[in-house]
């Protein structure tokens, strides 16, 4: 199984970089904005092993 959250920012984010860890979460952003004038953002955990018989818990905690 892998996570992936796709959204849409108004504002570019304040980090430098286009492309960094959060936690387990790898986050990215589009350097330029989309058509409709916001920023494409996308965040990846890795990969996990999901039986689909039990629950899995993953960890959104972050640092911001």
């Amino acid at each position: 199984m892998l996570c992936i959250f796709l959204w849409n920012i108004s504002e570019k984010p304040s980090s430098a970089q286009s492309l960094f860890k959060e936690g387990h979460w790898g986050v990215m952003y589009a350097g330029k904005k989309d058509s409709t004038g916001k920023y494409d953002t996308m965040a990846q955990d890795f990969p996990f092993y999901y039986s689909g018989k039990d629950d899995a818990a993953r960890d959104f905690e972050t640092q911001h």
